[in-house]
């Protein structure tokens, strides 16, 4: 006896529980889904980071730049670059650290860095923009969602009801009364509730999947939501808050864009100062004429610095 009760136990303990029912889909919780879930923000925000990464060029492109550069030439005897007979270096063997400085370049680096930060904030509004469409087709969606579960829940109580008054006439019928004609046209009318319980149920399911898709989620499970509640009265807004709105400062942002981007064009017919520095080795290498000596003397007579300032305008293009 002891055994057959433990085994009932064990049994009960093994049987699955049924699975709570999900909550319906309330139009909040819907919202965060979306957001957290849906593919469009995360194109939008990667065209942010794209913008900031731009930003960061273009202020890096107006800071002083150092290198180092090392090259080493080696010619052959008798086929160093000359003219008229008179031979040039046949060699040569450079390490240097070279710094570079544009001292004036018209206004084009300036540009270029205005032009990134136009760039961020239409970047910025952009993916307002994206959030807010999420927004709206996501309450759209919700409301057609409710409306057709509403529409099936309807039907399925009218015919319901029909087919208990269908129910009634046959059984009347059976009585002895004659009500053929009522009961045909009930069961037209049934055929129509049939059909059009059909078609909601159809564009009910289509609801489902496309909001389950705006969500992130399976669309395999049925989607249920729960109508919203009382909405609340908007808040007072003054009279400029529109001019905040993504659409126009995305607007505004691409316009200083393209400001930005026709002055740096316009640079380039202006002049251009450079000042470019470098401290190092710059000797003859294997040239014939190189002088000779020690590698330490060598090294110390080919050790030095120097200063180039460097103008270009171009004219003609």
């Amino acid at each position: 006896m002891r055994a057959v009760h433990l085994a009932r136990i064990l049994v009960a303990m093994a049987w699955p529980f049924p699975l709570r029912a999900e909550a319906p889909l309330t139009l909040e919780r819907a919202l965060a889904e979306a957001s957290a879930h849906n593919a469009r923000l995360p194109v939008a925000e990667m065209e942010v980071a794209v913008s900031e990464q731009q930003a960061r060029a273009a202020r890096g492109g107006r800071l002083p730049r150092f290198s180092v550069e090392s090259d080493f030439q080696v010619a052959p005897p008798g086929f160093g670059y000359g003219s008229g007979g008179a031979a040039s270096i046949a060699g040569e063997e450079r390490l240097q650290l070279v710094g570079k400085e544009t001292l004036y370049d018209g206004g084009a680096l300036r540009a270029q860095v205005a032009a990134a930060d136009a760039q961020i904030r239409s970047s910025l509004a952009g993916f307002r923009v994206a959030g807010k469409d999420l927004e709206l087709e996501v309450r759209t969606r919700f409301s057609e969602l409710v409306k057709a579960q509403d529409d099936v829940a309807a039907q399925e109580q009218a015919l319901e009801r029909l087919q208990g008054y269908l129910a009634t006439i046959r059984a009347r019928q059976a009585a002895g009364e004659g009500l053929e004609s009522d009961l045909l046209k009930t069961r037209v009318r049934l055929s129509g509730l049939e059909a059009d319980l059909e078609e909601g149920r159809r564009k009910l399911q289509a609801a489902q999947l496309v909001l389950a898709d705006l969500l992130g989620r399976d669309p395999g499970p049925p989607l249920s939501v729960a109508p919203s509640s009382v909405a609340a009265p908007l808040a007072s807004v003054d009279g400029s808050a529109w001019q905040a709105v993504p659409e126009l400062v995305q607007l505004d942002a691409d316009l200083a864009a393209a400001e930005a981007n026709v002055t740096v064009a316009r640079a380039a017919r202006r002049p251009h100062l450079d000042l470019s520095g470098d401290f190092g080795i710059l000797g003859g290498g294997l040239a014939s004429d190189a002088p000779s000596g020690s590698l330490g003397s060598r090294l110390r007579s080919d050790m030095g610095a120097s200063l180039t300032i460097s103008l270009s305008w171009q004219f003609l293009d």
